[in-house]
């Protein structure tokens, strides 16, 4: 144990929660064999969040007979979804409290975001009928470019760019998202850099928040590395917007716990041409950056999730 009494643990990621969120099948979802294949092939990517400990995807795990009560130690869900939790503890392992089922799927739906009072760019809506979706794709309609997030998607995966040249060939996913949660839309923005803030949602405690970070991605939108805003602002001589992203990670707490969320969490953050700040993506679960912007915060943090096993 360290001096932050921080125990042995081994990190058990599932990065599909979204889809298992979304799935029909619920509890019993299982990862297709494609997913599989996907995540073990970014495995790297996941190396700046394990600094080093051991980890590995819950497809890979080898369980044990689910009487088996000797545990193979500690560990941390990258989402505590019901189908991860209980892949865990038939492996063996033993896990920290987590948040019940409804709480997670409500924590995790982007219809929270929507309803918060985190700064959203003009005309954002969730909608989760047809009828509210014809009316918020008027803007589409004359012209404008507009992006679709399903409730329950990540990152850039499985959003859509809509434009009136294109959006009948949208008819289908847009339908598909209205049945599995709904569906957030917001106006296409002309961005200057994507930001976040990182943090743990404590009951009865104040959050912990790490530090602001500015993320690095790819052609496609993916998120390619995390680095630490405040050393890339001072090379560069930019303005430093750590304490309004500091605010903005607090308010996100505030809303995650709100409807009885607690763990990590990140929240991502547009920076447009115009210098303004929009929350992009609340996530309730570890990202690939909480680690990076976690800093200092992370031993204490992990001491926090782990002080079951203390």
């Amino acid at each position: 144990m360290s001096s932050m009494g921080v125990t042995s643990h081994t990190w058990l990621l599932n990065p599909d929660a979204e889809s298992e969120l979304r799935s029909p099948r619920g509890p019993n979802y299982t990862a297709p064999a494609s997913v599989v294949r996907s995540m073990l092939a970014q495995r790297a990517l996941f190396a700046p969040l394990l600094q080093g400990e051991p980890g590995c995807f819950i497809a890979e795990l080898t369980t044990t007979d689910a009487h088996d009560h000797t545990l193979r130690g500690p560990a941390l869900l990258w989402c505590p979804t019901p189908s991860a939790q209980r892949a865990a503890r038939r492996a063996g392992y033993s896990l920290p409290p987590a948040p019940e089922p409804d709480v997670l799927r409500r924590a995790m739906s982007r219809r929270l975001l929507a309803e918060s009072s985190l700064p959203a760019p003009p005309g954002r809506c969730f909608v989760t009928s047809e009828e509210a979706l014809e009316v918020a794709l008027a803007p589409v309609f004359a012209g404008e470019l507009w992006r679709a997030k399903p409730a329950y998607s990540f990152a850039s995966r499985g959003q859509r760019k809509l434009s009136r040249h294109h959006l009948e060939l949208d008819r289908r996913f847009l339908s598909d998202a209205l049945r599995h949660g709904g569906l957030l839309l917001e106006p296409e923005l002309e961005l200057q850099r994507e930001l976040s803030i990182h943090g743990l949602v404590r009951p009865s405690e104040s959050p912990l928040l790490g530090s602001p970070c500015v993320q690095a991605l790819d052609e496609f939108g993916q998120p390619l590395r995390v680095d630490a805003l405040e050393s890339l602002d001072e090379r560069d001589g930019r303005d430093v917007r750590s304490a309004e992203l500091r605010l903005l990670g607090e308010q996100a707490a505030a809303t995650l716990a709100h409807v009885g969320y607690f763990g990590p969490f990140g929240l991502d953050v547009l920076e447009d041409r115009g210098g303004n700040l929009w929350a992009s993506d609340l996530n309730a679960r570890f990202t690939l950056g909480w680690s990076t912007g976690m800093a200092a915060a992370r031993a204490e943090a992990l001491a926090w999730l782990l002080r079951a096993h203390s």
